[in-house]
């Protein structure tokens, strides 16, 4: 992995530990959800961010542009595994 890769990892890593902490401090909250859905999406850790972006999913509270979006992942991610 180049140094750039390296650095993408260390921030997506990062990222994760953030949203992580949010999602902790407040499960319900789908926006926490879906940035650790993100993160982890981003760090092709897919299994976790089946997880993540179907809990975000389930909260109901996003809107549709982003919930399109999710529930594309959702798809792209099953499809993966």
């Amino acid at each position: 992995i180049s140094s750039q890769g390296n650095r993408l990892l260390s921030y997506y890593a990062q990222a994760q530990q953030d949203y992580q902490r949010l999602v902790n401090a407040e499960p319900l909250k789908a926006k926490w959800w879906l940035g650790l859905g993100i993160a982890q999406d981003s760090a092709g850790e897919n299994k976790q961010a089946l997880i993540s972006y179907q809990k975000a999913d389930d909260e109901q509270q996003l809107s549709p542009q982003v919930i399109t979006f999710v529930r594309q992942r959702l798809k792209e991610l099953v499809g993966i595994e």
